[in-house]
């Protein structure tokens, strides 16, 4: 019985720090995409913030050339961590795979805020819907795997 503990507390730390390095790439990620298209359409005075306190915020400040369209580095972070997420579908054998549907969750979730300005309030309240589900999937997924390797490692002790 105390090895059942021992293997579950080291699954839920496992998947605890696991969960705090990809949130945390994913906001770093998020404000490099911001950066890069800041660059791409000669914005100037480009200042990254990643943690901001009290407030523990992060964000991007840029000054853009009057007809910059604000959209596109806005939405930068969308497809450059979506692309991100895709690649943990690479690791195929592995229960890492799963971090796909919560990285894009995720990035989804923290992009709202630079949707506001240009789409309607019912896109974004789907957009946080459909990051919650997917971060609940992708989470779950996991979580059945590592248990699932658990299991199989433990049987194989026997």
């Amino acid at each position: 019985m105390k090895r059942i503990y021992r293997t579950s507390s080291l699954c839920l730390i496992c998947v605890v720090i696991l969960n705090i390095l990809i949130t945390s790439a994913t906001v770093f990620l998020h404000e490099i995409s911001h950066f890069l298209a800041g660059i791409y359409f000669h914005c100037k005075e480009i200042r990254i913030v990643l943690i901001e306190y009290p407030n523990l915020k992060a964000y991007t400040e840029m000054r853009c050339q009057p007809n910059t369209q604000y959209i596109f580095p806005a939405l930068s972070p969308l497809v450059i961590i979506t692309l991100f997420g895709i690649l943990f579908l690479s690791l195929e054998n592995l229960p890492e795979k799963n971090f796909c549907w919560v990285v894009i969750g995720f990035n989804l979730i923290i992009s709202i805020s630079d949707m506001l300005h240009f789409i309607p309030t019912f896109l974004i309240y789907l957009t946080l819907i459909v990051g919650v589900i997917l971060i609940i999937s992708g989470q779950f997924l996991f979580i059945n795997e590592i248990i699932i390797l658990f299991i199989k490692r433990k049987d194989r002790s026997r």
